[in-house]
């Protein structure tokens, strides 16, 4: 993956070097629920309400991108 450049992710092309872990297909399973709960939270909030979500220095940021 480093020699290509980029790692797919989800439905995202995530460009990767050596300074930055690719993300593991695990990973993957973390972003179904976070986006799972993220659903859930948002239908108890009712029409119109937002959710903020972090994701801080965590590596290549798949998390992030896909929960946006």
């Amino acid at each position: 993956q480093y020699v290509l450049g980029h790692w797919a992710f989800r439905r995202l092309d995530l460009m990767v070097d050596r300074r930055v872990l690719i993300p593991r297909p695990e990973t993957e399973l973390v972003a179904e629920v976070a986006l799972a709960k993220a659903a859930g939270l948002l239908e108890a909030a009712g029409r119109g309400s937002a959710l903020r979500c972090a994701d801080l220095g965590t590596g290549s940021g798949a998390l992030g991108l896909s929960l946006a």
